[in-house]
């Protein structure tokens, strides 16, 4: 009975041994595995760091370049400005002085720089072509730059209340459509403008939003279908009462 026991406990004991054994090969393992584990993500970390700064170094090259293409877009415009200034020829600055020279000099006021005195013959010899000579009080002509604006009286176009054109209008649109045709880069957008007066009760005009923009579209239509400006050149609009050259206070000042 005493000799199965230790026999028994031998085996015991020597299976014990070989679990043991069996485990430690496998941790072993396991250990090696992590270890290269670690060793690939610190190279990987390294790597990423390296990587972000090129990427770093890459976008500080790139914003020096575009601040470099923006100086350089920035002085090219200043040169260009002062070139087309500095490009008139003689003939064409004198002609700009006799001009200058024929204006009242309330249209001069404000004039200070060789730029002001340019828009303001502009706008004094396009009046003069627009009116044809005739009292020019109703047309109001300011350049600024590439943008000129014509400001028509409506007593030139429109009855009070309405949006068909008069026959009054017909010379003053037709040196309009003769101006726009003479440039083909030339866009114009047409604003039909109003009081701030209700529309009659039962009109046939909703209000003075649909009065502005019938008023817009019917300019437009003339100067297409009459006097032949494309109409890829022309925008139509209405700022119904929204846009007073002063307040609407008196029967003067809502004309």
């Amino acid at each position: 009975m005493r000799k199965m026991k230790r026999s028994l406990a031998v085996t015991v004991f020597a299976t014990a041994l070989l679990a043991s054994c069996v485990s430690k090969k496998k941790y072993v393992a396991l250990e090696g595995e992590l270890d290269d584990t670690r060793s690939n993500l610190q190279k990987t970390r390294v790597e990423k760091e390296e990587i972000e700064k090129k990427y770093a170094a890459i976008e500080e090259r790139v914003a020096d370049y575009n601040a470099k293409i923006n100086s350089l877009r920035s002085s090219n415009d200043e040169k260009l400005e002062m070139n087309d200034v500095t490009a008139m020829s003689n003939n064409t600055k004198e002609r700009m002085r006799k001009t200058i020279s024929k204006m009242d000099p309330s249209e001069l006021e404000g004039v200070e720089t060789l730029e002001d005195s340019i828009n303001a013959a502009i706008s004094y010899n396009l009046k003069n072509e627009i009116t044809e000579g005739k009292d020019g009080d109703d047309v109001d002509i300011t350049v600024d730059k590439t943008v000129v604006m014509i400001n028509v009286s409506d007593k030139l176009l429109f009855r009070s209340g309405s949006y068909r054109l008069s026959n009054e209008a017909q010379p003053l649109l037709k040196k309009l459509a003769e101006v726009i045709n003479s440039e083909p880069s030339m866009e114009v957008m047409v604003e039909g403008h109003t009081d701030d007066r209700t529309m009659v009760e039962d009109s046939w005009l909703e209000d003075n939003w649909d009065l502005s923009v019938r008023r817009a579209t019917a300019v437009v239509r003339q100067l297409q279908d009459k006097y032949e400006v494309d109409g890829e050149k022309l925008i139509a609009a209405g700022r119904s009462s929204y846009s007073p050259l002063v307040e609407n206070t008196s029967k003067e000042n809502m004309a």
